[in-house]
Protein backbone atom coordinates (compact mmCIF):
# COMPACT_ATOMS: atom_id res chain seq x y z
CA UNK A 1 0.00 0.00 0.00
CA UNK A 2 1.06 3.15 -0.90
CA UNK A 3 2.24 5.79 2.14
CA UNK A 4 0.63 8.84 1.97
CA UNK A 5 2.74 11.93 3.26
CA UNK A 6 1.27 14.89 5.07
CA UNK A 7 2.97 17.72 6.73
CA UNK A 8 1.89 20.51 9.33
CA UNK A 9 3.31 23.15 11.70
CA UNK A 10 2.43 24.21 15.50
CA UNK A 11 3.32 25.07 18.75
CA UNK A 12 2.30 24.18 22.26
CA UNK A 13 -0.75 26.26 22.07
CA UNK A 14 -2.32 24.28 18.90
CA UNK A 15 -1.24 21.08 20.21
CA UNK A 16 -4.12 19.71 20.95
CA UNK A 17 -5.80 21.03 17.25
CA UNK A 18 -2.68 19.27 15.72
CA UNK A 19 -3.18 15.95 17.91
CA UNK A 20 -7.12 16.45 16.86
CA UNK A 21 -6.01 16.49 13.18
CA UNK A 22 -3.35 13.09 13.83
CA UNK A 23 -6.72 11.11 15.03
CA UNK A 24 -8.57 12.01 12.95
CA UNK A 25 -6.67 11.08 10.18
CA UNK A 26 -5.56 7.53 12.25
CA UNK A 27 -9.37 7.38 12.22
CA UNK A 28 -10.04 8.29 8.42
CA UNK A 29 -7.32 7.07 6.76
CA UNK A 30 -7.88 4.08 4.26
CA UNK A 31 -4.30 4.20 3.67
CA UNK A 32 -1.09 4.52 5.85
CA UNK A 33 0.79 7.67 6.28
CA UNK A 34 3.59 9.54 8.10
CA UNK A 35 2.53 12.79 9.40
CA UNK A 36 5.54 15.42 9.34
CA UNK A 37 5.46 18.12 12.21
CA UNK A 38 7.39 21.09 12.21
CA UNK A 39 7.18 21.90 16.13
CA UNK A 40 7.22 25.79 16.39
CA UNK A 41 9.01 25.13 19.94
CA UNK A 42 10.65 22.93 21.94
CA UNK A 43 7.54 21.90 23.96
CA UNK A 44 6.09 20.52 20.88
CA UNK A 45 9.17 18.69 19.68
CA UNK A 46 10.14 17.21 22.89
CA UNK A 47 6.28 16.40 23.27
CA UNK A 48 6.66 13.77 19.89
CA UNK A 49 10.18 12.81 20.44
CA UNK A 50 9.64 11.66 23.77
CA UNK A 51 6.14 10.04 22.38
CA UNK A 52 5.53 6.34 21.06
CA UNK A 53 3.95 8.21 17.88
CA UNK A 54 5.16 5.80 14.85
CA UNK A 55 3.35 8.04 12.36
CA UNK A 56 4.40 11.20 13.46
CA UNK A 57 8.29 12.47 12.41
CA UNK A 58 8.81 15.54 14.34
CA UNK A 59 11.19 18.46 13.05
CA UNK A 60 12.36 21.30 14.81
CA UNK A 61 12.46 25.18 14.03
CA UNK A 62 16.11 25.11 14.29
CA UNK A 63 16.26 22.38 11.75
CA UNK A 64 14.37 23.93 9.09
CA UNK A 65 15.77 27.16 9.75
CA UNK A 66 19.44 25.37 9.18
CA UNK A 67 18.63 24.21 6.16
CA UNK A 68 17.06 27.12 4.82
CA UNK A 69 19.07 30.26 5.72
CA UNK A 70 17.00 32.37 3.44
CA UNK A 71 13.71 31.63 5.60
CA UNK A 72 15.45 32.66 8.91
CA UNK A 73 16.90 35.78 7.14
CA UNK A 74 13.58 36.89 7.22
CA UNK A 75 12.34 36.24 10.76
CA UNK A 76 13.29 39.93 12.15
CA UNK A 77 11.01 42.09 9.63
CA UNK A 78 7.99 39.87 10.14
CA UNK A 79 5.35 39.03 13.26
CA UNK A 80 5.39 35.83 14.28
CA UNK A 81 1.85 35.12 12.74
CA UNK A 82 3.75 36.40 9.49
CA UNK A 83 6.66 34.05 10.14
CA UNK A 84 4.84 31.33 10.30
CA UNK A 85 2.83 31.64 7.38
CA UNK A 86 6.15 32.11 5.71
CA UNK A 87 7.36 28.41 6.45
CA UNK A 88 4.37 26.41 4.76
CA UNK A 89 6.69 26.80 1.61
CA UNK A 90 9.92 26.58 3.43
CA UNK A 91 8.80 23.13 5.22
CA UNK A 92 7.64 21.62 2.19
CA UNK A 93 10.44 22.46 0.15
CA UNK A 94 12.66 21.05 3.13
CA UNK A 95 10.82 17.59 3.03
CA UNK A 96 11.43 17.47 -0.31
CA UNK A 97 14.94 17.84 -0.37
CA UNK A 98 15.93 15.61 3.09
CA UNK A 99 13.39 12.70 1.69
CA UNK A 100 14.39 12.12 -1.87
CA UNK A 101 11.59 9.19 -2.47
CA UNK A 102 8.95 11.66 -1.41
CA UNK A 103 6.77 11.45 -4.16
CA UNK A 104 3.88 13.40 -3.16
CA UNK A 105 3.52 15.61 -0.22
CA UNK A 106 0.12 17.19 1.34
CA UNK A 107 0.11 20.43 3.90
CA UNK A 108 -3.13 20.80 6.48
CA UNK A 109 -3.64 23.10 8.49
CA UNK A 110 -3.05 22.13 11.94
CA UNK A 111 -6.63 23.16 13.05
CA UNK A 112 -8.28 20.81 10.04
CA UNK A 113 -10.29 17.80 11.17
CA UNK A 114 -11.18 14.90 8.66
CA UNK A 115 -14.50 13.40 9.17
CA UNK A 116 -13.85 10.97 6.57
CA UNK A 117 -11.39 9.10 4.43
CA UNK A 118 -9.35 11.30 2.38
CA UNK A 119 -8.82 9.31 -0.52
CA UNK A 120 -11.36 10.44 -2.76
CA UNK A 121 -9.91 13.50 -2.57
CA UNK A 122 -6.48 11.98 -3.57
CA UNK A 123 -8.68 10.09 -6.71
CA UNK A 124 -9.41 13.25 -7.75
CA UNK A 125 -6.24 14.99 -7.95
CA UNK A 126 -5.19 11.96 -9.80
CA UNK A 127 -1.56 12.89 -11.26
CA UNK A 128 -1.67 16.49 -10.74
CA UNK A 129 1.33 18.45 -10.34
CA UNK A 130 0.19 20.66 -7.28
CA UNK A 131 -3.70 20.43 -6.07
CA UNK A 132 -4.83 23.46 -4.16
CA UNK A 133 -8.72 24.43 -3.67
CA UNK A 134 -10.51 27.76 -4.18
CA UNK A 135 -12.26 29.98 -1.24
CA UNK A 136 -15.36 29.40 -2.65
CA UNK A 137 -16.94 32.36 -0.59
CA UNK A 138 -20.40 32.71 -0.73
CA UNK A 139 -22.44 35.97 -1.89
CA UNK A 140 -22.29 37.90 1.06
CA UNK A 141 -18.57 37.51 1.76
CA UNK A 142 -17.22 38.30 -1.67
CA UNK A 143 -15.30 41.13 -0.24
CA UNK A 144 -13.08 38.55 1.67
CA UNK A 145 -11.17 37.86 -1.79
CA UNK A 146 -8.64 40.80 -1.13
CA UNK A 147 -6.76 38.52 0.74
CA UNK A 148 -6.67 35.56 -2.03
CA UNK A 149 -8.90 33.07 -4.11
CA UNK A 150 -7.34 30.14 -2.45
CA UNK A 151 -7.32 28.02 0.53
CA UNK A 152 -4.09 27.01 1.57
CA UNK A 153 -5.44 24.80 4.02
CA UNK A 154 -4.96 22.07 1.80
CA UNK A 155 -2.22 22.02 -0.48
CA UNK A 156 -0.82 18.83 -2.48
CA UNK A 157 2.58 19.02 -4.63
CA UNK A 158 3.83 16.04 -6.48
CA UNK A 159 7.64 15.47 -7.18
CA UNK A 160 7.71 16.37 -10.60
CA UNK A 161 8.67 19.72 -12.66
CA UNK A 162 5.99 21.05 -12.37
CA UNK A 163 5.05 20.34 -9.05
CA UNK A 164 8.45 21.46 -7.52
CA UNK A 165 8.29 24.80 -9.48
CA UNK A 166 5.28 25.70 -8.06
CA UNK A 167 6.17 24.72 -4.90
CA UNK A 168 9.87 26.75 -5.44
CA UNK A 169 7.83 29.70 -7.04
CA UNK A 170 5.16 29.96 -3.54
CA UNK A 171 8.11 29.56 -1.10
CA UNK A 172 10.32 32.50 -3.02
CA UNK A 173 7.05 34.52 -2.98
CA UNK A 174 6.23 33.87 0.71
CA UNK A 175 9.92 34.47 1.54
CA UNK A 176 9.43 37.91 -0.56
CA UNK A 177 6.22 39.03 1.03
CA UNK A 178 4.39 37.55 3.87
CA UNK A 179 2.07 39.97 6.05
CA UNK A 180 -0.49 39.57 7.92
CA UNK A 181 -2.44 42.71 6.00
CA UNK A 182 -3.73 43.42 2.56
Amino acid sequence: MKLRHYCTYFDANYLGRGLALLLSLRKNSSENFVFHILCLDDFVFDFFTTSAFRDVIPVSLATLEQSDIQLKDVRDGRSWAEYVFTMTGCFARHLFTVDPDLDQLTYLDADTFLFSDPKPVFDEIGDAAVAITPHRFHDRNLALKVHGIFNVGWVTWRRSEAGLRCLDEYRRDCLDWCHDYV
